[in-house]
């Protein structure tokens, strides 16, 4: 409070008392943060660039008010993905899921809560099939990797291949016949047959493994006889039988095959156990010069059993195998 003595209108003395309040003046610091693209607003002003900013406006009690505002601009990021993926696999960016390759993008919410374009370059590697046709002899194998066939058949084995999708190898393997041959001859003293590379004089049985038209083992057994010239008639030509059959598939499943080659004539054919019990038989002619017969094996117990094939009062013998 002051007091001052003035001299009033008329000239006297007049004091004046004066009681003054002063009101203060107020600075407010603020501090915010904004992604790009966005604005803070003080007042009437919009902020969107990152910095130190005053605006002045005037208080409740008339006097200015100082607002200071510290503005920083939050980080908005581009985030680039290579990925690979197999031939039927997805992968998943903000919910979708791609199975495509292509260039996918998305928007996302990066650690500052700003915006951040995620860009993904996406390959598929293909899966692969490989078909593989292969023929082998009984006793044989086929290998596919650690894998060893020896039966016919279709058989599936899985790899990795470089791309580290799944790569199918299929193989299709077929069992080729083995064949046996049996030739009953006669000759005449002196005179020779030659099987293979072996020539034969003498009388016997003797057999020969060799190779037939499908690159597999063929047994053939000869029963030579030798004799003695004829009187009279040493140009005479002495019988000479040979029955070629070949048995297949072998294994077998649901039936046996026999095929007669260059023969023509009658023929029986049984199905014996192991044990020498007749379990089924069939009788016919051929007329050609191949011939195939059908035995439905369907019913049998799995096992070994033994074919037995009769012509021209020869007989062979072939074991089988029921699986």
């Amino acid at each position: 409070m002051y007091q001052a003595v003035l001299a009033n209108r008329f000239g006297c003395d007049s004091t004046v008392t004066l009681n003054l309040t002063v009101n203060p003046s107020d600075t407010t610091s603020l501090f915010a943060q904004i992604c790009p693209g966005e604005h803070y607003p003080v007042g009437s002003n919009e902020f969107d660039e990152a910095g130190v900013y005053e605006t002045w406006f005037t208080n409740q009690d008339g006097c200015d008010s100082l607002v200071i505002l510290y503005l920083q601009m939050l980080p908005q990021s581009d985030t680039l993905i290579d990925v690979e993926i197999c031939q039927g696999d997805s992968y998943f960016l903000d919910g979708e899921a791609y199975s495509s390759s292509g260039v996918y993008q998305a928007v996302l919410a990066n650690r500052f809560g700003c915006d951040s374009t995620v860009t993904l370059n996406l390959t598929v590697n293909p899966s692969d099939t490989t078909s593989l046709f292969a023929q082998i002899c009984p006793g044989e194998h086929y290998p596919v990797d650690s894998n060893e066939f020896d039966e016919a058949g279709v058989y599936e084995t899985w790899f990795t291949n470089q791309d580290g999708c799944d790569s199918l190898v299929i193989l299709y393997l077929q069992m080729l016949p083995q064949s046996d041959t049996l030739i009953v001859k006669e000759i005449i003293e002196g005179d020779s047959i030659k099987v293979g590379s072996t020539v034969y004089r003498d009388t016997g049985i003797f057999s020969e493994m060799l190779t037939n038209r499908f690159g597999c083992d063929s047994l053939v057994t000869i029963h030579l006889t030798v004799r003695d010239s004829l009187p009279g008639n040493s140009n005479t030509t002495l019988p000479e039988h040979e029955l070629q059959v070949v048995v297949y598939p072998n294994p077998a499943d649901e039936f046996v095959q026999v095929k007669f080659e260059n023969f023509a004539g009658h023929f029986k054919i049984k199905l014996l156990s192991v044990d020498g019990q007749l379990i089924h038989t069939k009788e016919g002619d051929s007329y050609s010069g191949i011939h195939l017969e059908t035995i439905s094996t369907n019913g049998y117990s799995r096992g070994i059993y033994i074919i037995e094939i009769e012509a021209h009062g020869l007989q062979i013998h072939k074991k089988i195998i029921l699986r």
